[in-house]
C-alpha cells in the first residue's frame, strides 16, 4: 500500500494490542539502523500511529495491524505506513494539550514532513513521511550538519 517513497525496506505485521507497541517500535530501529537522524521521531510516531490501532480500528483486541516502512536506506525521506482494517470514525488531530491522553496524531503532524489518511475497501493506512530536510538537493545524501 505504500506510495512510490524508494524501496520498501520492511513489513510486519503485528497482534492488534497495546502490548505490540514495543515491538513496533523495536522493527524500526532494526529497519532504519541506529544512525539513522530520523530515527526517534520515527519510533516515536509509529509508536503513536500502532497504539491508535490497536485501540480504535477494527484490527484491536488482536486483530492484523500491518507497518510497512519504505524510504532509501541510510538516507533521505523515509514513509511508514499503519495498516489497519479501518473503524467507522476516521482519524482527525484533537487539541489535546492538557489531556493525558488523545495526542498520538497532534505529535504526527507536528513532527513529520507530511502524513495522511488512505481508506481501502478492506483496510485503512495512516501513514507519514520524515526526514526531508536531512539530506542533501544534490547528492540525495544525509547532512548530518556538514556540507557535501
Amino acid at each position: 500500500m505504500s506510495a512510490n517513497t524508494g524501496d520498501l525496506l520492511g513489513v510486519i505485521t503485528l497482534a492488534g494490542k497495546p502490548e505490540s507497541v514495543a515491538a513496533a517500535r523495536e522493527f524500526v530501529r532494526s529497519v532504519l539502523g541506529d544512525a539513522h537522524p530520523a530515527l526517534d521521531d520515527a519510533r516515536l510516531l509509529t509508536s503513536e500511529l500502532f497504539t491508535n490501532s490497536a485501540v480504535h480500528s477494527d484490527s484491536r483486541d488482536g486483530g492484523d495491524i500491518r507497518i510497512e516502512i519504505s524510504g532509501t536506506p541510510g538516507r533521505g525521506t523515509i514513509r511508514v505506513g499503519v495498516i489497519d482494517k479501518g473503524a467507522a470514525g476516521k482519524p482527525y488531530v484533537r487539541d489535546a494539550s492538557d489531556d493525558v491522553s488523545g495526542r498520538g496524531l497532534f505529535l504526527v503532524d507536528a513532527l513529520c514532513d507530511r502524513w495522511g489518511v488512505n481508506d481501502h475497501e478492506c483496510a485503512r493506512e495512516v501513514w507519514f513521511e520524515i526526514g526531508r530536510g536531512d539530506t542533501c538537493p544534490d547528492c540525495g545524501d544525509v547532512r548530518n550538519g556538514r556540507k557535501c
